[in-house]
């Protein structure tokens, strides 16, 4: 179902945003999809994990998460009047340059009853994100913390740096240093 998954991807990146994360809206994710679709079709050692590296690195993205499932069982209440749902999301989180799969993570809701069913759908995945989406950052601060706690180098990134020349000669500075 579309429109669940949509709402599913805006309700998971509006609990990235209240964590101060960044995210990358649908639109853009849609069109950074298509490249990295593109690519995949055309590479000869074609797997998921080289679709996952061409998108994070269309995105530069820290992390990709991808909804691989969602599940939602319905139940017919009170003689037929009431629709109760419960959804399960199933998220696989992968590292950005590497590929690597941290981890797959099952958010689930309870059981939400109400009138028509896809109110009782939006309101079981809103549950399920709400109430289940410190798993996912538990996966995220784990993978950094390893990083942190031993030693992982790390990335430098400038933003706006001057000209090409600017550019070169700070990267020719940076390398004769020692420091």
């Amino acid at each position: 179902d579309i429109e669940v998954y949509n709402f599913a991807v805006e309700r998971i990146n509006e609990a990235l945003s209240n964590r101060k994360y960044r995210y990358i809206e649908k639109t853009r994710f849609d069109e950074l999809n298509k490249e990295a679709q593109r690519i995949f079709q055309e590479s000869k050692d074609a797997s998921e994990e080289i679709y996952v590296q061409q998108l994070g690195f269309k995105a530069d993205a820290q992390f990709i998460i991808k909804i691989s499932n969602i599940s939602i069982s319905e139940r017919s209440e009170a003689f037929d009047t009431r629709t109760a749902s419960k959804v399960t999301i199933e998220l696989k989180a992968y590292d950005n340059c590497t590929a690597e799969g941290l981890g797959t993570i099952i958010l689930e809701s309870d059981w939400s009853s109400g009138k028509d069913a896809k109110t009782t759908k939006n309101s079981g995945v809103t549950s399920a994100i709400t109430t289940n989406i410190d798993k996912l950052f538990k996966v995220f601060n784990t993978y950094i913390g390893d990083w942190v706690n031993n030693g992982t180098p790390y990335e430098l990134r400038f933003y706006a740096s001057g000209t090409y020349r600017d550019f070169r000669d700070l990267r020719t500075k940076l390398k004769s240093d020692n420091n």
